[in-house]
């Protein structure tokens, strides 16, 4: 019933923008570099503390990826917390520490790496360098060792769009796996692993930013968002990913057929090459809402 691995182009897909209130809430936070990149006012961001430098003009690494995720302060929030998020962080040496009430998840998100991390990735990978395209191949986000062809659960994954970050096109992807668990009334639940891919300078690059839990119905959404650092090829290899957006439910047909929609409200790249002092530059890939859907599928008793 759910055996679908559906990707869905940003053509297709821009008649499906969210137009809530979370976007607008998601584009406070990224003002904050928007004078200071010198790419004609377009570029905005902001990023944390940045991960090793790659050699200007060599490829990047699956390891040198990892190395850089690995230093970042990477947990989920909750949208309405993200201009928070420096304060809410600071001094804490886990993602336990935090309230529970401003996190992803109806508990704590699984965190796959980072100062903060808190779980393991359940496949052993949660970053991957790959030719471009490589991430159409995979039958599922890289951190999850789920089978998506299965009775309750569903993949899907888009193209987001692209932008330019220091004359250098970026453009990016996201997947995400659904594994269904629980079903009252006309509401969903269930775990979602979620994965953020970027196209730069001939190198394709998958991060799993974590695996946390849901619980949707026609008028519920569970929002969320994601700051890892991030290493980028060549010439721009210090780096840091910013995207919001939220899970969501659709019925039809009386509520008995359902589909999950896995909304990206905010995505911003930023980069900073200067070798001495910061010269962060940020380029906005999502501005307002694009939502990849799942195939509709009958209205699971579990």
């Amino acid at each position: 019933m759910y055996n679908t691995l559906v990707y869905i182009s940003l053509a297709a897909m821009r008649d499906n923008r969210d137009q809530s209130p979370q976007g607008s809430q998601n584009a406070t936070r990224r003002k904050v570099l928007a004078a200071s990149s010198g790419l004609g006012g377009t570029v905005i961001g902001l990023s944390g503390v940045t991960g090793q430098v790659a050699a200007e003009d060599e490829e990047l690494t699956t390891a040198e990826l990892e190395r850089s995720l690995r230093e970042s302060r990477h947990v989920g929030l909750r949208p309405k917390y993200t201009e928070r998020r420096e304060a809410l962080l600071e001094g804490i040496n886990s993602v336990g520490e935090l309230d529970e009430s401003v996190t992803v998840s109806r508990d704590h998100p699984d965190v796959y790496f980072g100062e903060l991390q808190n779980a393991q990735a359940p496949s052993g990978t949660y970053c991957k360098v790959a030719e471009p395209g490589a991430w159409r191949e995979r039958d599922g986000p890289l951190a999850s060792d789920h089978d998506y062809r299965g009775e309750q659960s569903v993949s899907v994954g888009g193209e987001l769009g692209c932008t330019s970050v220091v004359g250098t096109d970026v453009c990016a992807f996201a997947e995400a796996g659904i594994e269904l668990s629980a079903s009252t009334d006309l509401k969903i639940g269930g775990e979602l692993f979620l994965d953020i891919g970027l196209t730069v300078a001939g190198q394709e690059l998958t991060v799993s930013l974590a695996g946390f839990g849901f619980f949707v119905g026609p008028s519920d959404r569970d929002g969320y968002c994601f700051s890892p650092n991030i290493n980028l090829p060549s010439y721009l290899p210090e780096g840091s990913l910013d995207v919001c957006g939220d899970i969501s439910l659709e019925t039809r047909n009386g509520g008995s057929e359902a589909r999950i929609g896995v909304g990206v409200s905010a995505l911003d790249v930023c980069a900073d090459p200067c070798p001495v002092v910061s010269c962060e530059a940020c380029g906005t890939v999502v501005s307002g809402a694009i939502t990849l859907y799942t195939p509709w599928f009958s209205f699971p008793d579990l």
